[in-house]
């Protein structure tokens, strides 16, 4: 059973690269669930995202990290998972009997026995789950989850902060990404993270930009890496019909994630921002946004 996680900064073409990796494997392909950060507690764990400069907000960090650590964290929310069972109308999801534990290991266990029965009953080869910030909780479902593999979409921080930006003004949901500075430090503190674990054996990091280039060889590349069968396909330029599964309704700003790829490099970037934004971002940017050395 193929059990993987998409990770990576949003804007990054995450939920593109995902719905191409569902044409030519035999995965199911999933919603976004938020599970993991769900049952930790909100804030995330790592140091390098949002710095919370409140003693409030150090205090809250340490004391979820301390209860992490004993395995403890909180119960589980299933606003999303009841959502993705009526999106889906998955008859399991709403049969499996939620437990009432605040402990991490059970309630992973439980999210690991449903997807797994998703998969299972459509004769499908394991699963991918996509949700950007799961990146903040690799150690957790690293732990938990049997046989878990990460890949890691990294696309180059100019174009993704100009993303995150133009996605604040157009989404609501995005709304918190409107200061460009906010923006860059998601980018720098998310490319950080999947430095540390770049090495890793169970982690693959997908460069957008290849993967645009030749989605096939990627695509490839990925399946080999996940274990599971690829079948050939027009993955790289063919425009899907029906809405992907794996969008739920109400995510507009995906609307786009079955169009032909293309990569448009910094024409959102030059157009979004003046010469003294682009300088300022490229100087902040963790080696000027480049993603050239994975």
């Amino acid at each position: 059973m193929t059990r993987a996680f998409i990770v990576g900064c949003p804007r990054s073409g995450t939920s593109v690269f995902l719905s191409r990796l569902g044409r030519v494997t035999n995965l199911w392909i999933a919603p976004e669930t938020h599970f993991f950060g769900g049952i930790v507690g909100s804030g995330g764990l790592s140091s390098t995202t949002f710095r919370r400069k409140t003693l409030r907000g150090r205090v809250m960090r340490w004391v979820r990290r301390a209860a992490t650590v004993f395995g403890m964290g909180t119960t589980i929310d299933t606003t999303h998972l009841d959502e993705m069972a009526e999106h889906l109308d998955l008859d399991i999801l709403r049969q499996k009997a939620v437990p009432k534990s605040r402990r991490l290991a059970v309630n992973s266990a439980y999210f690991v026995d449903v997807f797994d029965s998703i998969a299972t009953s459509r004769d499908n080869e394991g699963w991918v789950e996509k949700t950007p910030r799961h990146l903040e909780y690799l150690n957790i479902i690293g732990r938990y989850v049997p046989g878990v593999r990460f890949l890691h979409v990294v696309r180059d921080g100019r174009m993704t902060v100009a993303s995150l930006h133009d996605a604040a003004q157009r989404y609501p949901e995005f709304a918190h990404m409107s200061d460009v500075d906010r923006c860059v430090q998601r980018w720098n503190s998310y490319i950080r993270i999947t430095e540390r674990y770049a090495a890793k054996p169970n982690h693959l990091v997908v460069n957008y930009h290849r993967f645009v280039e030749d989605p096939q060889a990627t695509l490839v590349q990925v399946a080999d890496f996940l274990g599971c069968s690829f079948h050939a396909d027009d993955a790289g330029e063919a425009e899907g019909g029906e809405q992907e599964e794996s969008v739920m309704p109400g995510e507009h700003w995906k609307s786009r994630v079955a169009a032909p790829l293309e990569d448009t490099g910094l024409e959102k970037f030059n157009a979004l921002f003046d010469d003294a934004q682009r300088a300022h971002i490229e100087a902040t940017l963790i080696e000027s946004g480049s993603v050239e050395r994975f």
